[in-house]
């Protein structure tokens, strides 16, 4: 399954692209047809990529409200990944965004906040999408306003701030993005 917007290709992991993720980024790069950069990935990500491939392994219905990798179209780059933190809870679907560091303030992570909050709420029963940001990410803070969130509490007893967006704001978002 994948997400294509005005420049990037996004990936949902799947089991095969999350086993090559954990290989090597030449593994995972081979997968994807594309170029890792040498900022990738995170051991962070690498520790999430182990906990959504068995996630995956058992419940396949997963795919997409887990991990995406994205991809600059125009070089096939890595640039980074996104998704959700499991399936809607309630309706509410909790978002989030990774970029590589040679990449961020390139508009990139912004692309992806609008393309995957797009796909998300074009899945049933979906009414609001979150995003929890730490107080002292200021440019994430200020990304997921260019997309349409709005914050709405913060910061709470983790530093974090969090942030909603509705189907309404994300077509605006979209709209104004196209423009």
């Amino acid at each position: 399954m994948n997400i294509t917007s005005t420049n990037l290709t996004l990936y949902s992991a799947s089991p095969e692209l999350l086993r090559a993720q954990l290989t090597s980024t030449a593994a995972l790069a081979a997968c994807l047809n594309a170029v890792a950069p040498d900022d990738w990935p995170s051991s962070e990500t690498t520790i999430q990529d182990e906990i959504h491939l068995e996630y995956l392994e058992r419940d396949p219905q997963l795919a997409g409200w887990l991990t995406w990798f994205a991809i600059l179209t125009s070089t096939r780059q890595l640039v980074g990944t996104g998704g959700y933190k499991g399936k809607p809870e309630n309706g509410v679907a909790e978002l989030r965004l990774s970029v590589v560091p040679s990449c961020r303030n390139s508009g990139i992570a912004t692309e992806m906040a609008i393309a995957l909050t797009n796909w998300a709420f074009g899945q049933q029963g979906v009414s609001k999408i979150t995003g929890r940001i730490l107080a002292t990410n200021r440019a994430s803070r200020r990304l997921v306003t260019k997309a349409g969130f709005k914050e709405v509490s913060g910061p709470n007893e983790y530093g974090e701030f969090i942030y909603v967006i509705e189907p309404a704001a994300a077509l605006q978002a979209r709209t104004k993005a196209a423009l």
